[in-house]
């Protein structure tokens, strides 16, 4: 069974412990590191991509 909606299972590398509310909004790019304790709350997908700079990003928060 998949944690995330996507992965590149090949070149991440997460830390645990980790606390993830609806993983399968999640996904995850090529080349990401992850340290410990990541908390996420997906429920609006949630996009982690690596590279030379990460970017964590969101589509559906709504400020105010």
């Amino acid at each position: 069974m998949d944690i995330f909606g996507g992965m590149d299972a090949t070149s991440c590398y997460i830390m645990p412990p980790m606390q993830i509310d609806f993983g399968c909004q999640m996904k995850i790019g090529k080349g990401v590191f992850v340290n410990h304790s990541l908390t996420c709350m997906a429920a609006g997908g949630i996009t982690i991509d690596g590279g030379g700079i990460a970017a964590i990003r969101t589509g559906e928060y709504q400020l105010g």
